[in-house]
């Protein structure tokens, strides 16, 4: 599963795409944990759930793929997962958006390869008629400051 990027990260670095469903839209049942019921693996120590997803060559991959599995009979399987199919609508609109985007971690400045991928998302996604929205992130650290 995926808490801090372990599907994401590793289909970055092999140029592929990860997806992370919403924590709990995808099943556990079939993942081999060896624990016997479903909160021993819904919340870990640091409060952060995993969340199963995918990883595949596009995204026109994933999206075949959670077409596929989020159907009438993916419930039938595991009952503790929300009755949610794929979206048609809900993917195929193309309704403007509000995204927020930050380049660097007040903690992290990010290196100059990174920062042009940001700028270049911007670019093209503002291009394309979203709201983007420059964000500054709190400092994460500050809280342990004080302790």
């Amino acid at each position: 599963g995926d808490m801090g990027g372990s599907i994401r990260i590793p289909a970055t670095f092999c140029g592929l795409v990860g997806f992370k469903p919403t924590n709990y839209r995808m099943s556990y049942d079939d993942f081999g944990f060896p624990v016997s019921g479903r909160k021993d693996y819904r919340c870990t120590r640091m409060g952060l759930s995993p969340a199963a997803g995918p990883i595949a060559r596009t995204v026109r991959d994933v999206v075949l793929l959670m077409r596929i599995i989020w159907d009438d009979e993916y419930w039938k399987q595991d009952y503790e997962i929300p009755r949610l199919r794929f979206d048609e609508n809900r993917f195929s609109a193309r309704n403007s958006m509000k995204i927020g985007y930050y380049f660097d971690d007040p903690n992290i400045e990010s290196c100059a390869a990174a920062r042009r991928g940001v700028e270049m998302a911007v670019e093209v996604l503002a291009n394309r008629g979203h709201e983007l929205v420059k964000i500054e992130l709190p400092p994460a650290f500050e809280k342990l400051k004080l302790a």
